[in-house]
């Protein structure tokens, strides 16, 4: 049989441009084989039954009213109306700050709570996400989180994006300039500029995150200050809060109001420089200031020197002579960076959640304060029953003497786990068979555990477990379908039904149980903040009041010796507060901030002490506590009712209205030669919450008439996404209509006709999908073949056998298609370096009939990974696929992509790749190379070593006559979205009677994207 390199030697060079430009699009097969996962779905676990309102708001000294619709759904009203009274009044607050009043009104997108927003069908959003806002369409969608102080300060952040955009396009509009001003700033001063805005300057957060960053640098780990024109856009340390800082600093050097003239004086950005433009963020300041860009840079590190360190002097305790966790640091076993803190009430076992920086997997984990070595993880999110751990929600995890609690999301409501534990005591051998270690070994060994599902009983979202000091009942914050945070209590031995302790609009956060009560913080008060109550855990009786001060209590402690301790912040620094009675005392007085204290032993407590980028676990005994004199609180003022605003006269939002419609951006590319035409353009339209949408692709393969194309209307507004419509499918095969034909041909067929298409997700993990297609086909040669019968050198080829091909082919003929897919996939990616953990499961099958001709195909297919992870990026990954063809010569055959497959055949060999049937299984380990070479923008590099293993042919027997082993090794450099893949292989010799030529033998370069 002759091969395609000897047909594509025979053709002109047209035909020859136009050969290779479908061979690798598969011109040889019905199924180009390349690496498939299942991929995880987004769920629509709620209903939304959306509804509209247009606001006008009034601004004092200006002719223009601000002008925005919100969009909220029925069930959730009463959070749009405190969210609208919010918005009007934070939009009045950026008026007058900009000095400017946005020319269009926006859509502004409200979510009841984080579960429901994280399901939008605007963006692509994930957990730590909090709002978004499209310089596109100006969209802002944000959810309510059942905080008001947070809620705020989220829209607040968005809506001064919407300022920025709005006033940087009508100042270009203005000045008669075209372009973008918005592209001239980096991506720290628009981000910063949005936090400088919502927090009202600088606060005490970003206060202590940058002192940290001057005073305790680890510049081993890149935590150190730089440049104030450096731009990181994938730190958010850098991006948010040094944004925010240097935009203070910009306001602070240069006079009230310069961040407005920076954006007045945006359209030089896009001006001609003969009319005044300049290029670069520098260089615009210099024209504003008079500074060059050292001098900016010398003035802000002073400025900010000045400040950090002279709150560093200030504090009175050496953060340094805190007891570590272990006496020698790196002692501590626990994975990742820490995150939240916990611990038993006698002090012995702690409980930590961590985040690991390159997958942002989160982990619970437990120890033994005597043994911290031995480490015991209780739950890993991103897995069936515990998809999230809520990283960026607070605390979420409690322990008594013998159970440790904790909330995890599943199925978009959270779990309530409770789970046994026991510390186990020995003696330490020595590995080397010598005298046992003196030192006591102590592992906390897991037991039994239970769930109870809170989302029976309304609840949503979960925070702040607190038990009991007998270890029989639970109290937390949780948040119910209507948006509302308040505090309850469950009896663990009872019938899993929680109590409600508190019932209002106000905000609850954290929890702590004490001798006395239940200690936890709400902003029930005048002044917004949140402050400390208690309340009896039966509730017997009306909260009482523990502090009254214009700042935030943050992590509360109730001792067993009646002692109540939290943080709060002062001179942007977070320290440890007693209250006694009706004074707080200062307790610790370290430089940048304790957190999340826990009881410790003999009195003590465990803190999480922020230093160097990083909160680590410190011990303070009672030695450690100061005893400065007692602020007395000011006294407690009534505290007045939110306002809202009335949302009568709201109207249904219409989906298929024309004007709640808009077209979304149009991709295209088009290239030509003398082997034809080849583009694609791809175009959406939909509807202003991104439930429906018409989506046109339309491919063309070097002519006209090689076009392949689709209109599909898609609807993902609940848990089925479904959608049709017409399309044209263009396929290629190696054609076996006559076996005898001493050369393999390409046949193409047009598959013409309307196609539907239905996605069940049975959770985020798994999912089953049904597409089903019904038109007609018919059957033509390809160019190539068609200037193969005119080429004289093929004398012994019996031309007449392309008569009857010809023949049986011609016209159209009824088809219908078939295709089930069920997919399981837990992977977990890290970063640029694709999977480093889970797995991925992908069944097809594809059956086709063409009833008046009774001739009938299919297909089957299994794909499958597991990847294990080795700690970062860091993996080992088993990858495979199988399939097998079904039925006479129009079944589908498989062409594999050597690349990803076997790499030790040459790309396009369609003798060692294609096939009716094909097994290949390929192992790899992936080393993260960009530690080792140190250069900022190789930190996606990867090393990579592999082994391959398959065949491909006519039947199972074919295949492994066929078999390939191979050996390869090489790189893979991340590139945003893509992966640029040089691997080398070479082949090993398996004894197969098929084998490869020796030619093949040699390594075989792979370089593929």
């Amino acid at each position: 049989m002759r091969t395609f390199a000897w047909l594509m030697g025979k053709l002109s060079p047209s035909a020859v441009g136009l050969g290779l430009l479908v061979l690798a699009g598969s011109a040889a097969a019905q199924v180009f084989v390349y690496p498939r996962r299942a991929e995880q779905s987004q769920v629509r676990y709620f209903d939304f039954d959306w509804e509209t309102r247009d606001l006008v708001i009034p601004i004092d000294g200006a002719k223009d009213k601000g002008r925005v619709r919100l969009y909220f759904y029925a069930r959730e009203r009463a959070i749009a109306e405190r969210a609208g009274a919010v918005l009007t009044e934070e939009y009045a607050k950026l008026a007058a700050r900009f000095q400017y009043v946005p020319s269009k009104s926006f859509p502004y997108v409200l979510y009841s709570s984080y579960q429901e927003f994280l399901q939008t069908n605007l963006f692509p959003v994930q957990e730590g996400v909090l709002g978004v806002t499209s310089p596109v369409d100006l969209v802002l969608t944000l959810p309510y989180l059942g905080d008001d102080r947070l809620f705020k300060q989220v829209s607040a952040h968005e809506m001064t994006h919407q300022f920025t955009i709005q006033k940087l396009r009508d100042v270009t509009r203005n000045a008669k300039a075209s372009g973008d001003p918005l592209e001239g700033f980096p991506l720290w001063f628009i981000e910063g500029l949005a936090e400088f805005y919502a927090k009202g300057g600088m606060d005490p957060e970003a206060e202590l995150a940058v002192r940290d960053l001057v005073v305790n640098p680890a510049p081993e780990k890149g935590y150190a200050l730089i440049d104030f024109f450096e731009d990181r856009p994938r730190s958010v340390l850098w991006t948010y809060k040094a944004g925010q800082v240097r935009c203070a600093f910009l306001e602070a050097e240069y006079g009230e109001g310069f961040l407005q003239k920076l954006l007045d004086a945006s359209v030089k950005f896009v001006l001609p420089k003969d009319n005044g433009g300049l290029r670069g963020f520098d260089a615009l300041l210099k024209k504003l200031t008079g500074d060059d860009k050292q001098t900016v840079s010398r003035k802000f590190e002073s400025w900010l020197k000045r400040r950090s360190f002279g709150s560093y002097l200030a504090a009175k305790q050496d953060p340094v002579r805190l007891k570590p966790l272990s006496e020698v640091d790196d002692e501590s076993s626990f994975w990742g960076v820490l995150t939240a803190l916990s611990s038993s009430p006698d002090g012995d076992t702690l409980a930590v959640r961590t985040l690991d920086p390159d997958t942002f997997q989160s982990r619970l984990q437990v120890t033994d304060r005597r043994d911290p070595t031995r480490v015991e993880t209780v739950a890993s999110d991103g897995v069936p029953g515990v998809e999230s751990l809520h990283p960026v929600a607070g605390r979420n995890f409690a322990l008594s003497n013998d159970q440790v609690a904790y909330f995890a999301e599943s199925r978009a409501r959270d779990v309530l786990y409770v789970q046994r534990y026991r510390t186990v005591e020995g003696e330490v051998t020595r590995f080397d068979g010598g005298i046992p270690d003196s030192k006591q070994a102590f592992r906390v060994s897991l037991g039994a555990s239970r769930e109870l599902d809170l989302g029976a009983h309304g609840l949503l979202a979960a925070y702040s477990p607190a038990f009991s000091p007998d270890g029989r009942r639970l109290a937390f914050v949780a948040m119910n379908e209507a948006g509302q945070r308040d505090l309850y209590v469950l009896d663990l031995e009872g019938d899993g039904r929680p109590i409600r302790l508190t019932d209002d609009f106000f905000s609850e956060r954290e929890v702590s149980w004490g001798p006395d009560g239940i200690v936890y913080t709400s902003d029930a008060t005048s002044h917004g903040y949140y402050n400390l109550f208690r309340v009896a855990p039966d509730g017997s009786r009306p909260p009482s009041r523990l502090t009254t001060e214009e700042r935030d209590a943050l992590s509360p402690v109730a001792l067993a010796d009646g002692r109540v301790l939290y943080t709060g912040y002062a001179s942007g620094r977070a320290n440890l507060y007693e209250v006694d009675g009706q004074q707080v005392v200062l307790r610790t007085d370290v430089a940048t901030g304790l957190f999340d204290a826990s009881p410790g032993p003999s009195g003590g407590v465990w803190a999480l002490l922020h230093r160097r980028g990083e909160l680590g676990v410190v011990r303070l005994s009672k030695a450690d506590f100061q005893s400065d004199d007692p602020d007395v609180q000011p006294p407690a003022t009534d505290v007045p009712a939110l306002t809202r605003m009335a949302l009568s006269g709201s109207q249904p939002y219409h989906p298929f209205d024309l004007g709640n419609w808009e077209l979304g951006p149009i991709f295209g590319i088009i290239g030509g030669g003398t082997g034809g035409i080849a583009g694609e353009l791809l175009g959406v339209t939909r509807d202003r919450l991104g439930n429906h949408a018409l989506v046109l692709n339309v491919a063309v393969y070097g002519s006209f008439a090689l076009t392949d194309g689709f209109l599909l209307y898609i609807n993902q507004e609940q848990r089925i996404t479904w959608g049709f419509g017409p399309f044209q499918a263009l396929r290629f095969r190696s054609d076996e209509t006559f076996p005898a034909l001493p050369l393999v041909f390409a046949s193409g067929e047009r598959f013409l006709g309307g196609m539907g298409s239905f996605r069940y997700p049975l959770s985020r993990f798994n999912y089953t999908q049904l597409d089903l297609a019904v038109g007609s086909a018919s059957y033509f040669l390809l160019p190539g073949e068609q200037a193969l019968l005119a080429d004289p050198a093929l004398n012994g080829l019996d031309r007449d056998l392309f008569g009857p091909w010809l023949a049986e082919n011609s016209g159209s003929h009824f088809q219908t298609e078939a295709t089930l897919r069920w997919g399981y996939d837990t992977l977990r990616f890290g970063g640029y370096a694709g999977p480093v953990s889970g797995s991925s499961l992908l069944f097809e099958t594809i059956a086709a009939v063409q009833p008046v001709s009774g001739d009938a195909y299919g297909n089957l297919r299994l794909d499958g990974a597991q990847y294990f992870s080795l700690g970062g990026t860091a993996s080992l990954g088993v990858r495979g696929a199988a399939g097998t063809t079904m039925g006479g010569r129009l079944a589908r055959q498989f062409f594999l992509s050597s690349f990803d497959s076997l790499r030790g055949v040459q790309f396009g060999d369609v003798h060692r790749l294609l096939g009716r049937d094909f097994g290949f299984a390929t192992a790899e380990l992936r080393l993260p190379l960009g530690e080792l070479i140190r250069v900022a923008f190789l930190n996606p590099l990867q090393g990579v070593v592999g082994v391959d293993a398959g065949g491909v042919g006519d039947g199972w027997q074919a295949a492994i006559d066929r078999r390939v082993v191979d050996v390869a090794a090489g790189i893979n450099l991340g590139l945003g979205p893509f992966v640029f893949k040089l691997h080398f292989a070479k082949n090993i010799p398996v004894g197969a009677p098929a084998g490869l030529p020796v030619a093949n033998n040699a390594w075989v370069t792979n370089l593929s994207l």
